[in-house]
Parts: C-alpha cells; sequence; structure tokens
C-alpha cells in the first residue's frame, strides 16, 4: 500500500508520528460540480498528501472509519471517506447487496472526483484514492478517469466498466487474495 502512496506523494506526506494522537473529526461536506453536497468524514489539515478512502457495500460504517483513521496516522496523510451512502449502512449481506445494486454509479463516480479536488482546495498537492471490494472498483474507475486523482489501490475490486485500466498512466496498486480471514 504504501508504495503506490509513496510513488504518488514523492515528499508530500507529513511525517506519520505527527499524527499519533489525531483522531477523525467525525462528519463534514464539500460541494459536487453539480452543486450537490457530499456528507463525508474527514482528518484534522497538515499533510500536502491526501487520501480518499472508498467504502465497501457496507457503507461508511465504524470499521471504515477507523481504517481511514489509521491509514492518517500510518501514512501521515490527510483522509477524506466520501458517504456514497448517504449515512445508510448495511448489517446483513442481503442489505448491503441491495445498497450496492442500487448504488448510481455515476453519482458516486462524481462524489469521488469532488473528494479529490476538495483535498486539494484544501491544500493538498497530491491525492490518492483507495477503496475497498465495491470501493476498489471505483478507485480504480477514479484512478483512470480522473485528473485531480494522483495513484490508486485497490482491495478487491473488480473493473465494473468504470474505466479502461490498461490505460492506467498513474501509480496504482491491486491486492487480492483467496484465503483472506
Amino acid at each position: 500500500f504504501g508504495l503506490a502512496l509513496n510513488r504518488a506523494f514523492s515528499t508530500s506526506a507529513t511525517s506519520p508520528s505527527a499524527y499519533k494522537n489525531i483522531p477523525m473529526l467525525g462528519l463534514t461536506s464539500y460541494q459536487r460540480s453539480d452543486g450537490s453536497k457530499v456528507p463525508a468524514f474527514m482528518s484534522q489539515p497538515g499533510s500536502k498528501a491526501g487520501l480518499v478512502v472508498i467504502q465497501e457495500w457496507w457503507g461508511v460504517n465504524e470499521q471504515v472509519k477507523q481504517t481511514a483513521t489509521d491509514l492518517a496516522k500510518a501514512c501521515g496523510v490527510r483522509v477524506i471517506v466520501p458517504d456514497l451512502y448517504r449515512s445508510k449502512i448495511a448489517y446483513e449481506a442481503a442489505e448491503a447487496n441491495h445498497l450496492m445494486n442500487e448504488l448510481d454509479w455515476p453519482g458516486a463516480m462524481k462524489d469521488i472526483q469532488a473528494a479529490a479536488s476538495f483535498l486539494k482546495e484544501q491544500g493538498c498537492t497530491k491525492v490518492a484514492v483507495a477503496g475497498f471490494c465495491m470501493g476498489g472498483a471505483l478507485s480504480l474507475g477514479a484512478g483512470v478517469q480522473f485528473h485531480e486523482v494522483d495513484a490508486a489501490v485497490c482491495f478487491y475490486g473488480w473493473n465494473k466498466g468504470l474505466g479502461d485500466v490498461s490505460k492506467m498512466k498513474k501509480p496504482t496498486q491491486c491486492h487480492f487474495g483467496d484465503l483472506d480471514e
């Protein structure tokens, strides 16, 4: 994970020790180019490197928020987690599947593009996108489609036709496994 971020950020990231005691700030929002507001969780400012963390099919639950907090601390980056489901969280697989199938994928891509733009407006000079499962697909799509995104990291994502990854020109890292526990 760090390799893609290091290549994307060069010297932009803050020392991870500077983030030792910084929690997520909680809910904030930013605007898409069409004027829609996007709710999100965001870490405190300080780093010149940004990371958009994209949820799994469960929604922005406590695990996703903790993962984003851990990444902010470990990588020394400013993290934003857009709430693609607009406060809906699944607790069972059937419910998560329903939420994912009902997702406005083009709208979610706009949310991610706007999150990357928002981080750059806040002073981040480089922005990576990292996603898990459903979010991995979106991270690959964002890496292909958006100039605001400087690197992409995918955990278990499938492309879902969001972009031709063979044309990816940015540092990209993908993680897959057969025996994940």
